[in-house]
């Protein structure tokens, strides 16, 4: 009896993992380029049943889990702004940027600004790879960005953006505000031309959260978690049954 309990309890922590998913994916509706995060369930461990457990048929689960599938990579919205140090990105591919400890992250929300130094770093301040100083005398909004990542002023070459990507990017970590980190299972970061979209400059990618599917999504965990965690109080109510059976 105490195994529906388990498998109960274990149903109602893989719906709260998707309940957290897709609130989180929700929350960042308004993210720029906010890449949503995937979720699935597998069975647990299934054991046999009985005196003769070599015997087909009486196996009993242990109920579900709840497994990541990693992010969703599909393409958001582009919409232009106006400014020349927003770039979207058509297809796949990020930009690259220094972490805070001294490797390489991939960028894909695009947004760039000049620090003190007048170079081109991300709002939080991850300073572009390879560097790009805009001169003192360049207005920044005269800059040009091409799609293939040429930065000029005029006929003055500024720089070149080296756009990069990984074999596998729904599995690198995710580090907020469209920063994602190298993975073991996202494989390392490749700059192969074949493998990266184009730029749009004066542009900015949107989420590519599907609001009703997420919404449609939560409603059925919600009610898969209810059922299960009615399921756990009618185990509960009958092994206290089964505990006061006088014998």
């Amino acid at each position: 009896m105490i195994d529906g309990l388990y498998a109960a309890a274990n149903g109602m922590y893989a719906q709260q993992g998707m309940i957290d998913n897709v609130a989180n994916n929700l929350a960042n509706i308004s993210t720029p380029a906010y890449k949503g995060g995937r979720r699935s369930f597998q069975d647990l461990l299934y054991q046999q049943q009985g005196p003769n457990r070599a015997v087909a048929g009486g196996s009993v689960g242990a109920g579900a889990a709840g497994v990541s599938l990693g992010l969703s990579m599909t393409q958001g919205a582009i919409s232009a702004t106006g400014n020349p140090l927003d770039l979207a990105i058509e297809g796949p591919g990020f930009f690259q940027v220094g972490l805070a400890d001294g490797t390489t992250g991939l960028y894909r929300g695009g947004m760039f600004r000049l620090d003190a130094n007048r170079r081109l770093v991300t709002p939080e301040g991850n300073l572009l790879v390879p560097s790009i100083t805009i001169p003192a005398n360049v207005p920044t909004d005269q800059i040009a960005v091409s799609a293939t990542g040429v930065v000029s002023y005029g006929t003055q070459n500024l720089g070149k953006i080296t756009l990069a990507n990984v074999p596998a990017p729904e599995n690198l970590e995710a580090l907020g505000g469209s920063l994602y980190r190298v993975t073991a299972t996202s494989g390392a970061i490749t700059t192969a031309p074949g493998g990266v979209g184009v730029i749009q400059s004066g542009a900015q990618e949107g989420s590519n959260v599907d609001t009703a599917a997420e919404t449609s999504l939560l409603i059925q965990a919600q009610r898969t978690y209810d059922l299960c965690s009615r399921a756990v109080r009618t185990w509960d109510e009958m092994l206290q049954t089964a505990n006061g059976i006088r014998r």
